[in-house]
């Protein structure tokens, strides 16, 4: 696994995969945007990298994602997760979640 981006300071992420090899967890210890009264806006991106070693016969697809963590969202301030995900193969594929709307 590799990262970088202004969320995921350097060995800040991680992926385990699952013992039957049917999942993989990414795991982001400091991710983490702040914004209140007088604060700017603060946007933070992170970009994983997995490499997967598998047989030339093998294929894998997404086939569907959970994210979980905490969102606090104070009056006047609204939250979203932006998530792109892209393949080898050029697949893409976004998802948009709002987290939270105080305004």
């Amino acid at each position: 696994v590799s990262s970088g981006g202004s969320g995921c300071p350097e060995g800040s992420v991680r992926a385990e995969i699952a013992p039957d090899g049917s999942s993989i967890s990414v795991l982001y210890d400091q991710f983490q945007a702040r914004v209140g009264a007088g604060v700017p806006v603060d946007r933070k991106d992170c970009n994983v990298m997995i490499i997967l070693d598998k047989p030339a016969i093998f294929s894998f697809a997404l086939e569907s994602a959970d994210f979980r963590g905490f969102v606090h969202v104070s009056p006047g301030s609204r939250a979203s997760q932006k998530v792109t995900v892209f393949s080898g193969l050029g697949d893409l594929m976004r998802i948009n979640v709002n987290l939270g709307n105080q305004v």
